[in-house]
């Protein structure tokens, strides 16, 4: 199992827009059925449960990224 670099604490929100930038990429990267929570989490340097607690689910998390996307693009 790899090991969880430490990383600074952060605001809520921030944390929260860090999971998501991370998890964005890897949805692209690897698609929705191959990106796990536990690979977003390392990704994010945080441990699952750091991700839960800004996000219920994959799903949801799924769920928030493509609506920061879809808002992202109408405000171009």
């Amino acid at each position: 199992m790899a090991k969880i670099k430490s990383t600074a604490r952060m605001r809520k929100a921030d944390r929260k827009r860090q999971l998501m930038e991370h998890a964005k990429s890897l949805f692209v990267k690897l698609g929705y059925q191959d990106t796990t929570t536990e690979k977003i989490a390392q990704a994010a340097g945080v441990t699952e449960p750091i991700l839960y607690r800004h996000f219920q689910s994959k799903k949801s998390l799924f769920l928030e990224v493509l609506t920061d996307i879809r808002e992202s693009t109408i405000h171009r």
